[in-house]
């Protein structure tokens, strides 16, 4: 692959997808016939693929939102999360967590003491008014890459965990998942090249493979759980399953088994992306639904059934805007965060890009 492509793959997320045939409901199952990568550590399991399911003629619904805000600039919109009845997502690029009102989604406000270094996923936490923010770090920033915890009304903060389990640096952590009843932490670490300050080009920094990593609620030390993933991204926890958004060069949605808090099952259920840009996702917290950001989509995965099934796409009528994340606001609505990268000299991406966050009904 080129450098432009290096770069493409960074922005928008990774990955390419390939059809066969159909089956049945336009499906069909596509062996894969990558395994777990060789020198995987005997601390870290690696995963094994069996096949994945491959849709074609998929339909698609479109959504407009009944609420937005669009920013325009350096601007790339990540991880939204509900607390307290207001808003917030990450701006990438300018390193800040950004708020607004739920009901009201006026002027976004920066707040001040989350401001940190290319933020990524943001969640809950387990403790009330807290905010656990992903840090990614920069190639030429001095900034700790790693988990952080943040009380949103009193600004306290408390670094979770900097180092992976060999004690060496995260190389980007880019989403978490929270299990409500534990405060346990899943967080996905891919080894994205990361953007100089200049906003120029951008370049690889990081210390070893990507995995997933599990945090139990107290602990500051991560254990490795799962390896062999190709740049691990979006990631959710429901029932006894855990969902990782493989976003490299095969963009599909893996499942899980979870046999206990922190030990999966390495062997992996798919639904391809149909994208090579496969990114965040989210539960829906009643209809057994994963919606996951895919290119210019969002694709509804049913995973009530085995093999899951795609049941349909959703696509934003702002169609300029590639959607990035997500979360649900209740079981009709949900907020998405979404991009539109632009262009610098000579035709290469830079950090110049209009960010868009809106609050979409599904019915």
């Amino acid at each position: 692959m080129n450098e432009l492509g290096s770069r493409l793959l960074f922005l928008a997320s990774f990955g390419l997808v390939a059809y066969s045939d159909s089956l049945a409901h336009g499906q069909a199952i596509r062996h894969l016939s990558e395994g777990c990568i060789a020198d995987c550590a005997d601390d870290c399991t690696c995963v094994r693929y069996s096949s994945c399911v491959n849709p074609k003629c998929v339909p698609r619904k479109c959504i407009s939102a009944k609420k937005k805000i669009c920013c325009y600039g350096s601007y790339f919109f990540e991880g939204p999360m509900v607390l307290d009845g207001n808003v917030y997502f990450s701006s990438v690029f300018r390193g800040q967590i950004l708020t607004t009102d739920l009901e009201t989604f006026g002027t976004p406000q920066v707040v001040p003491y989350l401001a940190t270094s290319q933020t990524n996923g943001l969640a809950a936490g387990k403790d009330p008014h807290s905010i656990i923010v992903c840090q990614m770090g920069t190639a030429n920033s001095c900034s700790p890459k790693g988990l952080f915890e943040y009380d949103v009304q009193t600004g306290l903060k408390k670094t979770l965990v900097t180092r992976n389990h060999r004690g060496q640096p995260l190389n980007s952590p880019n989403d978490l998942a929270v299990v409500a009843d534990s405060g346990d932490i899943y967080i996905t670490d891919p080894d994205l090249p990361l953007p100089d300050k200049s906003g120029l080009l951008p370049k690889f920094k990081t210390h070893g493979e990507p995995a997933v990593y599990f945090l139990k609620s107290g602990s500051c030390k991560p254990k490795c759980c799962l390896r062999g993933i190709d740049k691990p991204n979006g990631i959710a926890v429901s029932g006894k399953y855990l969902y990782v958004v493989a976003s490299g060069r095969h963009s599909r949605l893996l499942r899980f088994r979870l046999d206990g808090p922190g030990c999966v099952d390495p062997r992996a259920e798919c639904v391809c992306l149909d994208s090579n840009s496969g990114d965040g996702m989210a539960i829906h917290p009643e209809r057994g639904e994963a919606f996951v950001t895919a290119g210019s989509k969002i694709r509804v995965i049913d995973i009530t059934t085995s093999p899951m099934q795609v049941k349909y796409d959703l696509c934003l009528r702002d169609s300029s805007f590639t959607p990035s994340n997500l979360c649900f606001v209740n079981k009709s609505e949900i907020i998405v965060t979404a991009y539109r990268l632009k262009r610098g000299y000579l035709g290469f991406l830079t950090r110049k890009s209009d960010g868009l966050i809106g609050r979409y009904a599904l019915d």
